[in-house]
């Protein structure tokens, strides 16, 4: 791999987002660095193109934190990177409910092994807009990320060509999570059983699904990883490239769809996730429904829990 020339002034910001949140962030990073004189390419994993990371000196990582965790899709992405070769990096993420997890710390650890140099790592709040606890009736951070967390952005990105004039020192990494069922969920939650059990485990209300009909295709659509195919007229679950992200039924205009967030024991965690969530002052959340395809606020009796809504 040839070394970016050492004047060189171009990014990349790499990002996932699905609701637009995270493509907001990444926006206003980018307006920091082209403040600063820098050429800024913005791509977006779901787009899937082969990408000369070789050109650029400066490359920043962006996604939001699904259940503690680092998205499946970006992990595998930073992964697939070749040697950085002292290629300059910055990570961003975004969570809803407060809680971070070692999320950020893994794709920080990933770039170092590539022999990346960190310059720079900001966390802020997004829009919570996970299936689990939208239908456990709680979407978190409404409202954000806010002007104030915008313009952090856009500093951020200001701030990056000082750091790396003048020497960065590395942020320490984020601290381990200190609640036991946070672990329990995130082994749940693990690549070996969305991708051999819960990836297999969504099923269709086939009387309300319209693909046949009228061609709907909004989940096959609205997949990240397009791991939703057409067999016999009807949309099926049947890649191994799920990321449990919850997104086809959240967008199905029919509510024709019936995934993994329906069982059981997920529906135990996820609750005390969003009484917690709620609990903490730091983190703003309204109650809502998901109706045909979208997130809709509904009104409740103060101090009412929004899973009493079910």
């Amino acid at each position: 791999m040839n070394k970016p020339k050492k004047n060189s002034k171009k990014c990349l910001i790499i990002y996932f987002s699905l609701g637009g949140t995270t493509f907001k962030v990444a926006n206003k990073i980018s307006e920091g660095l082209l403040r600063s004189g820098y050429k800024v390419d913005l791509f977006n994993i779901t787009e899937n193109k082969h990408l000369t990371i070789n050109k650029y000196s400066l490359i920043g990582i962006g996604f939001p934190v699904y259940m503690f965790r680092t998205p499946f899709n970006v992990i595998d992405y930073v992964k697939k990177l070749p040697s950085l070769d002292g290629i300059k990096y910055f990570v961003f993420i975004l969570m809803g409910s407060g809680v971070i997890g070692s999320a950020g710390n893994k794709i920080r650890r990933i770039l170092t092994k590539k022999k990346a140099r960190e310059v720079g790592y900001l966390n802020l709040r997004g829009r919570d807009e996970y299936l689990g606890y939208l239908r456990e009736g709680c979407l978190f951070s409404p409202q954000n990320p806010t002007k104030e967390e915008l313009k952090q952005a856009f500093d951020f990105g200001h701030n990056l060509v000082d750091h790396m004039k003048v020497g960065f020192k590395k942020k320490p990494f984020d601290p381990p999570l200190k609640v036991l069922n946070y672990y329990i969920e995130i082994f749940l939650t693990c690549r070996f059983f969305v991708k051999y059990i819960y990836s297999w485990a969504f099923f269709l209300k086939k009387k309300k699904c319209t693909f046949e009909k009228k061609g709907c295709r909004v989940c096959i659509e609205t997949c990240p990883v397009k791991n939703i195919k057409e067999n016999r007229k009807r949309p099926v679950w049947r890649g191994f490239s799920c990321i449990l992200c919850g997104y086809c039924e959240l967008k199905c205009p029919e509510e024709a769809i019936i995934s993994p967030f329906h069982f059981p024991f997920f529906r135990l965690f996820l609750k005390y996730n969003v009484k917690k969530g709620i609990q903490n002052p730091a983190v703003d959340h309204t109650f809502v429904v998901i109706k045909n395809g979208r997130i809709e606020p509904v009104k409740v009796k103060k101090g009412a829990q929004p899973f009493l809504l079910k």
